[in-house]
């Protein structure tokens, strides 16, 4: 546990994602705004997750981000057209 703490701080520091291996469980945000565990079979939608940022080592990271301010402001953006039309 020590040593994973230590690896996940430099890796945020160096900014570094954790991406899990074949067969592992990410977490991701599905279009519904709830969180939802994936099977990580190096598929093209765990590749686009991972490329978009939509991949998490752990349920409580994906509901941070859904709480947060900017999630907010961006699903405010697409409903009133400032992105995406």
């Amino acid at each position: 546990e020590y040593i994973n703490k230590i690896v996940t701080e430099v890796n945020k520091k160096y900014g570094i994602r954790w991406r899990g291996e074949r067969n592992d469980y990410y977490y991701a945000i599905a279009l519904r705004g709830e969180v939802i565990r994936v099977l990580e079979e190096r598929e093209c939608i765990d590749d686009k997750n991972y490329k978009i940022g939509n991949y998490f080592q752990n349920e409580k990271e994906a509901q941070k981000v859904i709480n947060s301010k900017e999630w907010e402001e961006f699903w405010e953006k697409i409903r009133t057209r400032e992105i995406g039309e």
